[in-house]
């Protein structure tokens, strides 16, 4: 799991003050890099966000397992 620290800081021509400076810790996506918000998903040893998460999980439509063929 990546964690690291990061700031939202947009890089104003002149600083403003206006605090998105500050370092804060987040957690990042071992696959695509994405910073995540929520929901860190544990997928075979790595720490996903949830779409890397769904494209890696195999599934399957209930439609799929329940409709009778005809």
């Amino acid at each position: 799991m990546a964690i690291r620290k990061t700031s939202d800081c947009n890089g104003c021509p002149e600083c403003i003050g206006c605090s998105l400076g500050k370092y804060r810790n987040a957690v990042f996506c071992d696959e695509c890099g994405q910073e995540i918000d929520e929901t860190v998903y544990l997928v075979s040893g790595e720490h996903l966000c949830e779409e890397c998460a769904l494209d890696t999980i195999a599934s399957i439509s209930v439609e799929e397992l329940t409709d009778d063929p005809e």
